[in-house]
C-alpha cells in the first residue's frame, strides 16, 4: 500500500512546488500618479501600460493649434471624433497626425471626393463630425486593427469594454447628453466622441478628452455606459454623423473584426 501511494504523493509535491502560471488575462493598470497632472494644453502626451510594455497617445484639443486655419473652426466645433482618430492612429502607427491633416486630405482620399465635399461645402453649423463608421474607415486605411461594435446590451458592453481596457487597449466611444436610465430629458441633445485610453490602479477609466479645459478626465465604465447608445442601422455607411439611428456603439482598438 505504501508503494502505491508514492506516485500520487510525488505528483502533489511537484504541483505545489511548480511556479504559478502567468495568466494572459492578468489586468493591466496605469497608476494615476504616473499621468500628467496639468493637461490644459493643445496637445498632451499620455503613456498607458499594456500587457507588454506601454503605448503613448497624443491627446488633441478641439480648436487647438493646427497646421492650417482653413478647418480650425470645424475642428473646434465638430472635431471631437477627428481628434480622437488622430490620437489612436498616431499611437498605433508611430506617425503623428494633426487633426487638420485628416480633415484636409485623408478623409477626402478614404471617403471619396463626393462625400467629403457634401459635408464640408455646407455652412459651418450644418457640417457634421465623423461618425464611428467614418473613424473605423480611417483606422482601416492606416492598418489599425479594431472591432466596431454597433449594437450592444449594457451588461455585455460593461464586460467587454472593461476586459478590453484591462488589457491596456483603448476604446473609442460616442456618447450623448441623454442618460438612458432616466425617463425624461429636457433640452437639446448633444453628442461627443472621446477615447477610453485605459484604467487606473483604482479601475477608473482614463479618458482622452478633446473638449473642455483638460485633455485627461476620469470616470467609470458603469457611469459611462448609460450615456452610450447602440446604432440601430447595422448597415449604415454614413461617414459623417447623420442622426442617432445611424450612429452609436463603440470601437475596440487593437482587436480584429471577427469574420462571420
Amino acid at each position: 500500500m505504501k508503494k502505491i501511494m508514492i506516485l500520487p504523493a510525488i505528483l502533489i509535491l511537484l504541483a505545489l512546488l511548480a511556479p504559478e502560471p502567468v495568466s494572459a488575462s492578468t489586468p493591466v493598470f496605469t497608476s494615476r500618479d504616473s499621468l500628467p497632472a496639468d493637461t490644459d494644453y493643445d496637445q498632451v502626451e499620455v503613456t498607458i501600460n499594456q500587457e507588454e510594455g506601454s503605448r503613448t497617445y497624443t491627446v488633441y484639443r478641439q480648436g487647438g493649434t493646427n497646421e492650417t486655419d482653413l478647418y480650425s473652426p470645424y475642428i473646434a466645433g465638430h472635431g471631437c471624433a477627428t481628434c480622437s482618430a488622430a490620437s489612436i492612429i498616431g499611437a498605433y502607427t508611430g506617425r503623428k497626425l494633426e487633426p487638420a491633416q485628416l480633415v484636409e486630405s485623408v478623409e477626402k482620399e478614404v471617403f471619396g471626393q463626393e462625400k467629403w465635399e457634401k459635408n464640408y461645402s455646407k455652412k459651418f453649423e450644418k457640417q457634421m463630425p465623423l461618425s464611428l463608421y467614418g473613424v473605423s474607415r480611417l483606422l482601416d486605411y492606416y492598418g489599425v486593427a479594431h472591432k466596431y461594435v454597433r449594437s450592444f446590451e449594457d451588461q455585455e458592453a460593461v464586460r467587454e469594454i472593461t476586459d478590453h481596457l484591462k488589457a491596456g487597449k483603448p476604446v473609442i466611444v460616442l456618447f450623448s447628453s441623454i442618460n438612458r436610465n432616466e425617463k425624461k430629458h429636457k433640452g437639446s441633445v448633444g453628442y461627443h466622441t472621446i477615447t477610453f485610453l485605459g484604467l487606473t490602479d483604482e479601475e477608473e477609466v482614463i479618458i482622452g478628452e478633446p473638449g473642455g479645459s483638460g485633455r485627461i478626465r476620469f470616470s467609470t465604465v458603469d457611469q459611462m455606459i448609460p450615456l452610450l447608445f447602440p446604432c440601430k442601422d447595422e448597415e449604415s455607411e454614413a461617414c459623417y454623423f447623420s442622426g442617432r439611428k445611424k450612429s452609436g456603439g463603440y470601437i475596440l482598438v487593437g482587436t480584429e473584426e471577427e469574420e462571420e
